[in-house]
């Protein structure tokens, strides 16, 4: 992403939750500065965040698709439970929202109200990562390119 005319800084913008047809949310479906707030972070420390953070919930994402696929609803109330609180941390507040829906369903062992959740939940983690790419371009969220080994991953 190219800088902003204040510095080196990448510019960092809400997206939201108007944008999602068919998501109405209490909140954006990505907004860095509740995160930059929350965390204290400058953008450059932020873009590291959000990588890592963008991995976990990749991560857990597959942790809860299997663990309802088993019925092990424990493990998808945790997975979601990380989501959730990896999804406030870098202003993911759809994908928050979503996973807040599927622990509670996996909490209550219903597999029907948990599947539906996780199709909403993948749905607002596709259109989440879209808002990432969108504000940070292609370098993605540390602002920087992809290395060769990265890109063959």
């Amino acid at each position: 992403m190219p800088p902003s005319s204040a510095g080196d800084e990448p510019q960092l913008a809400a997206v939201p939750p108007s944008s999602v047809a068919g998501l109405a949310e209490s909140g954006p479906v990505f907004d860095p500065s509740l995160a930059l707030e929350l965390l204290g972070l400058d953008a450059d420390l932020f873009g590291q965040v959000l990588e890592a953070s963008l991995r976990e919930l990749e991560e857990r994402l597959d942790a809860a698709r299997l663990a309802l696929n088993g019925a092990d609803f424990a493990l998808a109330a945790r997975a979601a439970h990380t989501m959730k609180s990896t999804a406030a941390g870098i202003g993911a507040m759809v994908v928050r929202d979503r996973a807040v829906a599927l622990e509670r369903s996996a909490r209550k062992d219903d597999i029907e109200e948990a599947r539906v959740a996780l199709q909403e939940l993948v749905r607002a983690h596709q259109v989440m990562k879209a808002a990432v790419n969108r504000t940070h371009g292609a370098a993605g969220p540390s602002g920087r390119e992809p290395t060769d080994k990265e890109n063959a991953d």
